[in-house]
């Protein structure tokens, strides 16, 4: 793996947006990079800020789908290195924004919010024990057996 030059391509996707005003291809370039690409080289806090932008820039454009993935990764990068925010101010996070994920009609990150959010539940206040992510925001077991029928 290349990181250094991945980096370098990401830097110059992030220019390139920038210098030519590119506001239709913003959310999507600053969705990928910050998810998947600076945090090899920035503190993975500084990947919050350009995701909750992207989110916005998505919103105005009507790219939800790109929205909607950087509205997520905002509230689980935090979640997954412990950095930034409280139990409850993410809770309050996912909360709000998983509402407009499901107004945007992104099933999947809308999922993916509901994961997060009954994870964050069971720190908060304490989950059903065992190996499946259960309680009143997700139920795995009940997706799995929707998701193959």
């Amino acid at each position: 793996m290349d990181v250094e030059s991945g980096y370098r391509f990401g830097r110059l996707a992030l220019d390139l947006v920038q210098k030519l005003g590119a506001k239709e291809t913003q959310c999507r370039v600053h969705s990928v990079v910050h998810a998947f690409v600076a945090h090899w080289k920035e503190h993975v806090r500084d990947m919050l800020v350009p995701l909750r932008s992207a989110y916005q820039s998505g919103l105005e454009t009507g790219d939800f789908q790109f929205a909607s993935y950087s509205a997520f990764l905002s509230c689980a990068f935090p979640y997954f290195a412990g950095i930034e925010k409280s139990i409850q101010e993410l809770q309050r996070d996912s909360d709000s924004l998983s509402n407009s994920i499901r107004q945007m009609k992104q099933p999947l990150v809308f999922r993916y919010f509901r994961m997060l959010q009954q994870a964050l539940h069971n720190l908060d206040v304490g989950g059903a024990p065992g190996m499946h992510l259960r309680g009143e925001y997700y139920d795995e077991e009940e997706s799995c057996r929707i998701i193959y029928r």
